[in-house]
């Protein structure tokens, strides 16, 4: 799946956790949405890739759709990030379970892709359900498209409060400059 595939799919998962857990929506949602492209940190051609300079060298060591792309892979990104949350932020350490259902619903997704997922890496095993192919004009429009959608509705709450004040300031300067509309 493309990066905007998965970062759709980060962004779901986040609102998702927000509404579940009442937890601060800003954060849980970013954090589940960089979780859902960590998996291609692998993949030094990827958009996370190209941003990450250990990326190469992963890559090397693992391959693609190799270690990152497994439970292995997602335990030990999950145990980083609440070690590092942990240290650096202690009243946001909570947000490691955020990252790891991003970075599952990465797995989740790629599995939907022909070339399949490692789920149980190091075994040879690969859990393949090939309804998408990457980049295809059936992952934009069934995949990528609904998964935007359901991104947008699951954010009005949060932006509820935003947009009426955006309303507000628009009528109060469309009365300042006697504007019509």
């Amino acid at each position: 799946m493309l990066y905007r595939t998965h970062f759709a799919a980060g962004l779901c998962t986040g609102f998702l956790i927000a509404a579940k857990t009442g937890g601060d929506v800003g954060p849980v949602v970013l954090a589940s949405a960089v979780g859902a492209l960590l998996p291609d940190i692998d993949q030094p051609r990827s958009y996370i890739g190209r941003k990450v300079p250990v990326s190469y060298g992963a890559y090397l060591v693992a391959g693609h759709r190799g270690l990152f792309h497994s439970l292995v892979g997602a335990v030990g990104i999950a145990l980083l990030a609440l070690v590092a949350l942990q240290k650096w932020t202690p009243a946001h350490s909570f947000l490691w379970l955020s990252l790891a259902a991003g970075y599952l619903s990465h797995l989740a997704l790629d599995t939907l892709n022909p070339s399949g997922v490692p789920w149980l890496w190091p075994l040879k095993l690969r859990a393949s359900i090939p309804l998408v192919r990457t980049g295809s004009v059936w992952e934009r429009l069934f995949v990528s498209l609904p998964l935007y959608l359901v991104v947008a509705f699951m954010a009005m709450p949060a932006l509820k409060g935003t947009m009426l004040d955006l309303v507000r300031a628009g009528r109060n300067f469309a009365k300042v400059f006697q504007l019509r509309f």
